[in-house]
């Protein structure tokens, strides 16, 4: 048999491996689509168009804490100052 002919299959075999993206459990990922944005991966098996479509950054669910710096305040005529950190959550 002619190897040319096993040519179509080949390529339709991986543009459709090159079509599905895995994302991990606890993080999302950024797709632009022509180079405009155009959704978010969430964890699991995604498709996405080879050739069209690009993931442009991978963004961790997690917590991150934040130091927040000292900030004076005042009450009552009593300067206070306020120290804290803060919890930032990225949702997609």
């Amino acid at each position: 048999m002619n190897p040319l002919a096993f040519a179509p299959l080949l390529l339709a075999v991986l543009l459709g491996l090159r079509s599905l993206r895995i994302t991990q459990q606890g993080n999302s990922v950024l797709v632009e689509r022509l180079g405009t944005f155009s959704r978010t991966l969430t964890p699991g098996i995604n498709v996405v168009v080879p050739f069209l479509e690009k993931e442009v950054s991978r963004q961790s669910l997690k917590e991150r804490v934040l130091d927040v710096p000292p900030q004076p305040w005042h009450y009552q005529g009593q300067r206070i100052h306020l120290r804290g950190c803060g919890d930032l959550l990225a949702t997609g």
